[in-house]
């Protein structure tokens, strides 16, 4: 899986190739009597990502992923945008889905599709954001927090605090 944009998963034809992003800011330019104008920043633009999928039968029913992209445009929600790696992108609705079909069986069934989707920044409220996606972990009680490998506790206080890792990823 390369990323994941609310509950919909995306493989990529190939790596890294398959994202363009684009950032950018916007500024006023004030005309000034001889002489060039000057700039003044007004604020920053909202990200895009441009990603290109593949859908194959061997891995997927290419007619229901482009069924459920389809659903996500139409719902017009802010969803949350996060790669394999776990890096969090932020809040992302859905703006465009771009579908071609490269190959159909004999009978006209789809068995390959290639999707070019965008994505745009949403902010929303800056007095009410929305929370990323991720599962915080419990607190642990002081005592544990002050080291998991104690002269007491050893090897065993390293295994529980590795298990306690291995959770929390897994909730995430």
């Amino acid at each position: 899986m390369f990323a994941l944009l609310g509950d919909i998963q995306f493989n990529l034809p190939t790596y890294f190739d398959g994202m363009d992003a684009q950032f950018g800011a916007d500024f006023a330019e004030h005309p000034l009597i001889e002489g060039k104008p000057r700039l003044q920043w007004i604020g920053d633009r909202l990200d895009d990502y441009r990603i290109d999928l593949s859908f194959h039968s061997w891995y997927c029913d290419p007619e229901a992923e482009l069924k459920r992209l389809r659903q996500a445009l139409q719902a017009h929600m802010a969803m949350s945008f996060v790669l394999g790696n776990g890096d969090y992108k932020g809040w992302f609705v859905l703006t465009e889905v771009q579908a071609m079909s490269r190959q159909t069986d004999k009978y006209g069934t789809l068995t390959c599709l290639e999707a070019t989707i965008t994505l745009r920044e949403y902010v929303g409220d800056k007095n009410n954001p929305l929370p990323p996606p991720a599962v915080r972990p419990k607190r642990a009680p002081a005592a544990a927090q002050a080291s998991p490998v104690s002269a007491a506790g050893g090897l065993a206080g390293l295994a529980s605090a590795a298990n306690t890792v291995r959770d929390g990823v897994r909730q995430a």
